[in-house]
């Protein structure tokens, strides 16, 4: 049934609708993202040092966990994809599962911190992986994944959802920011202890609970396509049309980049800002103008937009990103030249960052041109199997690599000297890291061609709804 090229009927007379969507509403969506933010954030940059530095945990025990979760984690992607392309509700069938998992999520996150000091590898590795599966891999799932969806199904002109995702990603790293920045700062105020982090994590939950509620009171699901089946598809064929659509395949990979770069930043900068650097508060300042940077430069992308393309202007950004991270390497250990270099690889980051999930909504309109089948759910759940898995395998070859350069873990309280090796892995790894992501963005990015092709496919499938065909 689906085309066998990407052929494309340009004598379609038919306008893609002009769907708008209001400054509230757009605020509503991007407060989404700060709600998970403020919980996911602080996870990703620092629950690892909490472990080490705090519980007195095994790195690799850490690693090793967290990884194996991932598995679980993609497991449940593909799952809730299948629950939100079946959940009907009075409300849509993705935007429900935002204020359905608010508190679940905000109980299961402070779990997490709530771990014994002093037990076994064997005991630390079993509550890890509990708590962190209970917070992530059911309820942040069951929150990010529908929460993706939405975007598609508020409205289907182009225009409008990059605005939508600009939104999103500029008030993403103001979850970050605050998280990220100030949790360190506040565990030291509270009393520079487990029991600090409890409160600290405890404060940014019952915020992110008032964002989800504020997201779901403000945005509908007005994309209603009237031809699409009303039976249940297969799971299998779902699957298989999925890899029919190259750019999910594409944005996919892209938005995996991004959890590379994601964690990098969370696990191995605490580290370095400590070790190499020589201290652990420097992290916030380096953490906060990263995402600062980020910040201005997903509001300045609708004025780039006007003259560029989602995909020359994330091109354009991961080349200065590589460049700035190999100018980094020049002075390793000079907090200035890091700042600045921190600075300029921020800039170049922040197209792809704020723009690849514009893209992944593309990819749902070039996936029902392409096979006839429209698949929200699937393509958002099954792209986040592809960032869960880059992040858990950063995850696991961080700690693996600390571990074998002899890393010496701690408890709160204590002072300990850590050898070069351990040292020296924490410079190759961040540097070496980052460069080969922002590489591999490079390349995928030069075999994206969707901006250049979708406003006549959106002519194309307008011309087939009115005739009543997917």
């Amino acid at each position: 049934m689906g085309n066998k090229t990407d052929t494309l009927n340009k004598s379609s007379s038919v306008d893609i609708t002009t769907q708008k969507i209001t400054l509230v509403q757009k605020l509503a969506y991007g407060s989404g993202d700060t709600a998970c933010n403020l919980v996911a954030g602080t996870l990703n940059a620092l629950l690892f040092l909490f472990y080490t530095d705090y519980v007195g945990v095994n790195p690799a025990i850490i690693g090793a966990t967290l990884a194996f979760s991932r598995i679980f984690d993609g497991i449940s992607d593909f799952t809730m994809g299948v629950i939100i392309e079946r959940t009907k509700s009075k409300y849509g069938k993705a935007r429900p599962w935002l204020v359905w998992m608010a508190i679940p999520y905000a109980i299961c996150s402070v779990l997490i911190f709530l771990i014994p000091q002093g037990k076994t590898d064997l005991y630390h590795a079993i509550y890890i992986f509990i708590t962190y599966n209970l917070a992530t891999t059911v309820c942040y799932t069951a929150i990010n994944l529908p929460y993706g969806a939405l975007a598609p199904l508020m409205t289907r002109y182009q225009d409008e959802r990059a605005s939508l995702t600009v939104f999103r990603m500029a008030m993403s790293p103001v979850g970050r920011m605050l998280s990220v920045s100030c949790t360190l700062p506040l565990v030291k105020i509270l009393g520079d202890n487990q029991g600090a982090w409890i409160k600290v994590m405890t404060m940014w939950t019952i915020l992110a609970m008032v964002l989800l509620v504020f997201n779901f009171m403000k945005c509908e699901e007005k994309v209603v396509v009237s031809n699409a089946p009303k039976e249940n598809i297969p799971v299998l064929t779902s699957v298989k049309m999925l890899f029919k659509n190259k750019y999910w395949i594409f944005t996919t990979i892209l938005w995996g980049m991004t959890a590379f770069h994601y964690a990098i930043v969370g696990t191995l900068l605490p580290y370095y800002s400590k070790y190499v650097l020589g201290n652990d508060v420097l992290y916030s300042t380096l953490y906060t103008i990263e995402v600062v940077v980020l910040f201005f430069g997903a509001i300045l992308c609708p004025t780039l937009l006007k003259k560029f393309s989602k995909r020359d202007i994330s091109l354009y950004g991961a080349i200065l990103a590589v460049i700035a991270q190999v100018a980094a390497m020049v002075g390793p250990q000079t907090f200035q030249w890091q700042f600045t270099t921190i600075v300029f690889r921020s800039i170049g980051a922040a197209p792809l960052i704020t723009l690849v999930f514009a893209m992944m909504a593309d990819s749902v309109e070039y996936g029902q041109w392409k096979t006839r089948v429209r698949q929200e759910g699937m393509i958002f759940s099954a792209s986040g199997i592809g960032f869960k898995f880059a992040s858990g395998m950063t995850t696991v070859v961080i700690g693996a690599i600390l571990s074998a350069a002899g890393y010496i873990t701690t408890v709160a309280g204590q002072e300990v000297v850590q050898p070069q090796s351990a040292i020296d892995a924490v410079i190759t790894s961040y540097h070496w890291g980052m460069i080969s992501v922002w590489i591999i963005t490079s390349i995928v990015l030069i075999f994206y061609k969707l901006d250049k092709i979708y406003p006549d496919i959106m002519k194309d499938l307008m011309e087939r709804e009115s005739r009543g065909e997917m």
